[in-house]
């Protein structure tokens, strides 16, 4: 039987489902009310823009001015550049209006659809999160034997269904995220979405070679950094009794290494926002105050979390010694790595996914409706 016991691993799979069912019914609860009950009204509808730029002549010396004014009045001026406004200057030659003359451009938000969306809703979006998933675990419930002697299937090889639910949940979450910190460039929005598929469909290719990891012919072996770049011809490359690499070893390797590298990158560029928008500083009005506080909560809490799911496979992998070799603290055995050992890694990061899944997005569910229900800015068409 499996360490955890499939008795267990089926009340916390329900334990799971049930607690986001009820934070969709506490989400479309404090949406109703939002705007009845309190000043800032609006404060959950995010909209986003495409740079565009205007040029004329003679420059828009009084519009630069504006927004400088503007941007002086109410922030700090950036340290490193002491610039507000980032703006072109053009030469035209040939031409029968601007020849000779300098022309000035200035880059400009102009309003973009999200898909077909001119504005998303952060209680929606966070609502579907929980459904979304409500709906998978309460699958996942079902799916599972009665008889803890029976194997499970996600046993033997990944749970794609559990990682379709991944790859439209977390791209939704870092959504959510992304827009609280006003990070509304459609492009970098899309591209933090895309870039979080991508990880967790890698994720569903670490998983695949943790548990055909007892199909290798000889046991595994560690990979250092010259072996994962193709630059064994001065190391011995040890093969299997084929004469082939150890394909799982190189499956994990190129598909963990690249989704750590999206994942440190997604999160870099949503706390540079952040503490970008810190250091400007504003004042006046009602920027700064408790929703700053609730803001760090949302994403700092997310950022363990969502670090947390990539530490679970490094765990997972030593327990196969795809990581650490013979000698891994994990793995005491001596022998070859088993079907079984495979089962029961895969049966242990099946139960660590669930409890940290529904942990992080209760956690995300708590932090955003108090950080919104505080925010004092809305997103106007007209501006």
């Amino acid at each position: 039987m499996m360490w955890s016991g499939w008795t267990f691993t089926k009340i916390m799979i329900f334990a799971a489902g049930l607690l986001h069912f009820i934070m969709a019914i506490v989400t479309v609860s404090f949406w109703s009310t939002h705007d009845n009950q309190l000043h800032y009204q609006n404060s959950y509808k995010y909209a986003y823009y495409k740079s565009d730029y205007v040029a004329s002549n003679p420059p828009l010396t009084n519009t630069t001015d504006l927004v400088n004014k503007v941007y002086k009045d109410r922030c700090h001026v950036d340290k490193n550049t002491g610039y507000h406004v980032l703006g072109l200057t053009m030469k035209v030659y040939k031409d029968d209006v601007y020849q000779n003359k300098q022309v000035g451009m200035t880059w400009f938000p102009r309003q973009a659809s999200f898909v077909n969306y001119t504005e998303l809703n952060g209680y929606a979006i966070l609502m579907s999160i929980f459904i979304f998933s409500c709906i998978f675990e309460f699958i996942a419930f079902h799916s599972i034997p009665q008889d803890d002697t029976k194997h499970f299937d996600f046993t033997r090889y990944p749970c794609a269904f559990r990682w379709m639910e991944y790859a439209v949940t977390s791209p939704l979450m870092i959504l959510l995220i992304a827009s609280s910190l006003m990070i509304r460039d459609i492009y970098v929005v899309y591209m933090l979405m895309l870039a979080q598929v991508a990880v967790c469909q890698m994720g569903y290719a670490v998983e695949y070679a943790i548990a055909n990891k007892y199909k290798d012919d000889q046991p595994s072996h560690s990979i250092g950094a010259t072996e994962l770049v193709g630059l064994v011809d001065f190391y011995e490359t040890k093969v299997d009794a084929k004469g082939k690499p150890n394909m799982t070893n190189r499956l994990f390797w190129f598909s963990f290494s690249p989704a750590v590298t999206l994942h440190v990158g997604i999160w870099a560029v949503l706390i540079g926002s952040f503490e970008f928008q810190e250091d400007t500083n504003c004042t006046q009005g009602e920027q700064t105050g408790p929703w700053k506080d609730a803001l760090r909560m949302v994403i700092y809490l997310q950022l363990i979390g969502f670090t947390t799911f990539a530490i679970i496979p490094v765990f997972q992998a030593m327990m196969v010694r795809i990581l650490g070799g013979r000698n891994c603290f994990m793995f005491k055995k001596k022998e070859a790595v088993t079907e079984t050992d495979c089962e029961e890694t895969m049966a242990s990061g099946y139960l660590a996914y669930t409890i940290v899944n529904v942990i992080v997005k209760v956690l995300l569910g708590i932090t955003y409706i108090s950080f919104v229900r505080m925010y004092p800015f809305s997103t106007k068409e007209y501006l």
